[in-house]
């Protein structure tokens, strides 16, 4: 004899409920889960973060590195056009002949914060500042022709949170 749609059990029997009941009790998580997940994130966030916040920092000093290599190609363009007299070099006249530097602070960018000549006739300083990490980066071309390269940390980081980031390989000095 075989059964029919009639003869299946209903769908309240005891039977039917007890494994819908227990399948409804393992649908979710755990709080013991919840936690140790949490726990794991909550790891990885604290080893991923400062790794960024370094990285962001180095991405800020390679900006205004870069800066300060543009300004002093544009300072040298600007000798050609004065018969390598640079007595008249500023941010002003740099911004003038090369219009992509920024000189002043805005869209956390890096801009020149200082061009002038050192004195002398064949001689100039040119100072890039970071935008997140407010280091200076200095290139300095002497009346010899002798290029000093500098980072200094602001007066605001002298409690050691800040350095110069090299990406050449030593702190002070790229």
């Amino acid at each position: 004899m075989s059964l029919g749609p009639s003869d299946a059990p209903p769908i309240s029997s005891p039977m039917v409920r007890g494994i819908g009941q227990r399948r409804r009790a393992h649908d979710g998580f755990t709080l013991v889960e919840l936690l140790v997940v949490i726990l794991i994130i909550g790891i990885l966030a604290a080893i991923a973060i400062p790794q960024f916040v370094r990285e962001r920092g180095k991405a800020y000093d390679a900006s205004a590195q870069e800066l300060v290599r543009t300004a002093l190609t544009t300072a040298e363009t600007y000798g050609v056009d004065h018969a390598d007299d640079y007595s008249g070099l500023s941010s002003a006249e740099l911004a003038q002949i090369e219009p992509t530097i920024p000189i002043s602070a805005g869209h956390d960018n890096a801009w020149l914060s200082y061009a002038a000549p050192d004195g002398t006739d064949h001689g100039y300083t040119v100072v890039a500042t970071a935008a997140g990490t407010g280091d200076a980066f200095t290139m300095t071309l002497a009346d010899d022709g002798a290029l000093a390269l500098t980072c200094s940390i602001p007066a605001t980081a002298a409690d050691g949170s800040g350095e110069c980031e090299d990406l050449s390989g030593g702190a002070g000095t790229w």
